[in-house]
C-alpha cells in the first residue's frame, strides 16, 4: 500500500504549477468556384516542478502518494509553438479543380529536468539534465484533380507535388552522473547541481543538428465500372528523402542520406449489393531512418547523430463493409 505522510504532502504536491496559453484565428472563404482558408496560432505550455517519471533500480517500490511531489524546485519544461496555414482551392471547370497549400511552424523547447533512478526502499538518485531544442518547419502541396470518361469508364485523376523541410537547432548539458540523493516518499529540495559534467552545443545559442527534406509527386487513378459497382485505383509516388546531422559543439556535418524511391499504390473495391462492399488494397511508403541520439540512458553514445539509411514499408489490407438500413425507430 502507498505510504502516507500525512497534510505536509499536500503542500509540496501544490509547488507544482502548471500554465498553458492558447491563441488561435481561423478565416475562411467560401466562393462559387474559390475557396480559401488561413489558420494561425500559438501555444505556450509552462511547467515549474513538474513530478518527474521514477525508474526503479530493481524491485518495484511502493507508490508513493498521489499528492507528493518528489520533483525539484529548479527543474521546469516550458515549450512554445507558433504554427499556421493557407489553402486554396479553385474550380476551373465543373471537371478540374486545382489546389495550393502553404504551412509553417516555428517552436522552441527548454528543459531542466532531474528524473530520479529508486530503490525498493524508496531512496533515489538524481542528476541535472538540460536541454534546449528549435525547430523551424515548412512544407507545401499543390495538386490538380481531373474527372473524366472514357470509353464507359469513368476516371478521376489525381496529380499531386508536396515538399516538407525542417531545420531543428538542439544543446544538452548534464550534471555529473554520480548525482544527488533523495527519497520518494519524504522529498526534500537540494541545490541545484551545475550542468557542466556532459555538455553537447551552447544552450544559448544552439547549432543546428539536423536537417530534413522530402519531396514527393503522386499520381493516381480512381476508375470507376458497371456503374460504379467496381472501383479500381492505380497509382504511384516518387519520394526523395535527405537527411542531414551535425555536430552539437562544432556545427560541422556528421552523417548523411540522399534516397529516392517510387512506390505503388493499388486498391480495389466491389459491391455485390447495395449493403456489401469487399475490398482490398496494397501500398507502399518510404520512411526516414533514425538519427542516432547523443546519449541513452544516462550514457554517452558512440555512433551520435549517425544517420541510419530509410526503410521500405508495405501494406496489404483485405476487409468486406457491411451496411444496415436502419429501423423505423432510428428514424424517428
Amino acid at each position: 500500500q502507498p505510504r502516507s505522510r500525512g497534510l505536509g504532502d499536500v503542500y509540496k504536491r501544490q509547488d507544482q504549477e502548471r500554465e498553458l496559453t492558447a491563441m488561435s484565428l481561423g478565416l475562411d472563404h467560401q466562393g462559387e468556384r474559390l475557396r480559401l482558408s488561413a489558420d494561425m496560432g500559438y501555444q505556450d505550455h509552462r511547467i515549474d516542478q513538474p513530478r518527474p517519471s521514477a525508474t526503479p533500480s530493481g524491485d518495484i517500490p511502493d507508490a508513493p502518494s498521489a499528492e507528493t511531489n518528489f520533483g525539484q524546485p529548479w527543474t521546469f519544461t516550458d515549450e512554445e509553438q507558433f504554427f499556421g496555414a493557407v489553402r486554396g482551392e479553385y474550380d476551373i471547370n465543373q471537371d478540374l479543380r486545382a489546389w495550393a497549400a502553404l504551412g509553417a511552424r516555428q517552436g522552441e523547447e527548454v528543459n531542466r529536468l532531474a528524473n530520479p533512478t529508486v530503490s525498493a526502499e524508496g531512496s533515489t538518485s538524481a542528476y541535472r539534465f538540460d536541454n534546449v531544442r528549435e525547430d523551424d518547419i515548412l512544407s507545401g502541396e499543390v495538386g490538380l484533380r481531373a474527372e473524366l470518361d472514357y470509353r464507359g469508364v469513368s476516371h478521376a485523376v489525381t496529380v499531386t507535388a508536396s515538399s516538407y523541410a525542417m531545420e531543428s537547432r538542439n544543446a544538452y548539458a548534464f550534471s555529473s552522473f554520480s548525482g544527488f540523493a533523495g527519497d520518494l516518499y519524504d522529498p526534500f529540495a537540494v541545490d541545484a547541481p551545475d550542468a557542466d559534467f556532459f555538455v553537447g552545443g551552447s544552450m544559448e545559442a544552439p547549432y543546428i543538428t539536423e536537417k530534413v527534406d522530402n519531396e514527393s509527386v503522386a499520381v493516381a487513378d480512381m476508375m470507376s465500372f458497371l456503374n460504379d459497382q467496381v472501383l479500381l485505383t492505380v497509382g504511384a509516388r516518387w519520394q526523395n528523402i535527405a537527411t542531414t546531422s551535425f555536430d552539437y559543439n562544432s556545427g560541422t556535418e556528421l552523417s548523411r542520406y540522399d534516397e529516392s524511391r517510387v512506390t505503388p499504390v493499388l486498391g480495389i473495391v466491389y459491391k455485390p449489393s447495395e449493403t456489401v462492399s469487399l475490398y482490398a488494397n496494397y501500398i507502399e511508403g518510404l520512411l526516414p531512418g533514425e538519427i542516432a541520439p547523443a546519449t541513452s540512458g544516462g550514457s554517452p553514445v558512440l555512433n551520435a547523430g549517425e544517420v541510419f539509411d530509410p526503410y521500405q514499408s508495405e501494406q496489404l489490407e483485405i476487409g468486406c463493409l457491411l451496411y444496415t438500413s436502419p429501423s423505423p425507430r432510428d428514424r424517428g
